[in-house]
């Protein structure tokens, strides 16, 4: 009899199929001219309870304890009190077990015995409604596998509503690698260190357009005479900047300097002429202008604060791009530390290239 009930309640995983990903999709309806619901149900995987059906999203960014995690300024280095990301992944698990089939799929797949780092089964969070974007999903903390997005046998990551997300590339080598360094008031230094030690022993050989505001970096790069690092100033305009990535076609572009969500979003470039007090004006880069690599390029790394976050009605620069065409970026929801990004870098570059 119990062993009956379980397989009517949906959590038989002897008896059913692996799971190999998991794929949630949220979405916005409409009830009005300011009326907006956003509901949720599972795409895959199919053989779950009620997985034809929706259920309304319980949890906003609105109210705690999200609020309570986005109000922590980027500069407190003090311990969080009451365990606070861990109540915020635990609050995303509950949200998301509204719907019994979400729930069956999440634990299935962390109770998989198959899924290894070999073998990871990536948990997708696919949504078109900024309500839902702004929510901390990264941040899922199940009772049996702990914080999903910390364990490389159930990465997260986001899809974009309304699109296709399966996108080829070629992988052709050296893999091409431009680097734009252009925060007005940060030492780009460190960012560039980080980026170069990580893929200095990579497996693959990696060359790099690197695209310096700052004189003295872009000097002391110039005396390494490293045979693969060919180095620039910023060019001064949108559509020169751009050119001169398409002319590179690189494979991965990675930003450091400010991003708004303002206006559809830009990134806020600094130039050689900006910091020398020759210029006034930075040069302002738009996702619909970036997304013109769309052809070429695999990756977009925004090292930038906000350059994941959206608006109440419209959604993150990383978004737009994808959005558009890019087919992967990598965004922060929130404002972060020069001192973090670098090492969030380096992490993220030797994984990618080893």
């Amino acid at each position: 009899r119990d062993s009956r009930r379980t397989e009517q309640d949906g959590f038989d995983f002897r008896r059913r199929k692996l799971v190999d990903r998991v794929i949630i999709s949220i979405e916005p309806l409409v009830r009005g001219d300011d009326d907006i619901e956003v509901y949720f149900r599972i795409n895959e995987p199919e053989d779950v309870v009620q997985a034809d059906s929706s259920r309304l999203l319980p949890c906003t960014p609105h109210q705690q304890p999200f609020v309570d995690l986005t109000a922590i300024a980027t500069t407190d280095r003090n311990p969080l009190q009451n365990d606070l990301v861990k109540t915020v992944g635990q609050e995303v698990l509950n949200g998301l077990s509204a719907h019994p089939g979400v729930r069956e799929a999440i634990d299935r797949a962390v109770n998989s015995q198959e899924t290894t780092e070999r073998t990871p089964c990536p948990v997708y969070i696919k949504t078109s409604a900024t309500e839902a974007e702004a929510l901390p999903w990264e941040l899922l903390y199940h009772p049996d596998g702990n914080f999903l997005s910390l364990d490389p046998r159930w990465p997260m990551a986001r899809m974009v509503g309304g699109r296709s997300n399966s996108i080829e590339r070629s992988a052709d080598f050296p893999i091409r690698i431009a680097v734009v360094l252009g925060a007005a008031d940060r030492d780009a230094t460190p960012e560039w260190e980080a980026i170069r030690e990580a893929v200095q022993y990579a497996a693959v050989n990696c060359n790099f357009l690197l695209l310096a505001a700052q004189p003295q970096l872009k000097q002391s790069v110039i005396d390494q005479a490293e045979q693969n690092v060919v180095v620039e100033h910023i060019p001064q305009t949108e559509q020169e900047l751009v050119d001169r990535l398409l002319h590179e076609n690189p494979h991965i572009v990675h930003f450091f300097c400010h991003c708004s969500a303002s206006y559809e979003g830009f990134l806020e470039i600094a130039t050689t002429n900006l910091l020398e007090g020759l210029s006034n004006e930075p040069v302002y880069l738009s996702a619909r202008e970036l997304s013109r690599l769309r052809e070429t390029v695999w990756l977009v790394m925004l090292d930038a604060c906000e350059g994941a976050t959206p608006t109440k009605t419209l959604h993150s620069y990383a978004y737009s791009l994808v959005k558009d065409g890019i087919p992967s970026a990598i965004g922060m929801r929130e404002p972060i530390e020069a001192s973090d990004s670098s090492v969030f870098c380096g992490a993220f570059y030797r994984a990618a290239m080893n």
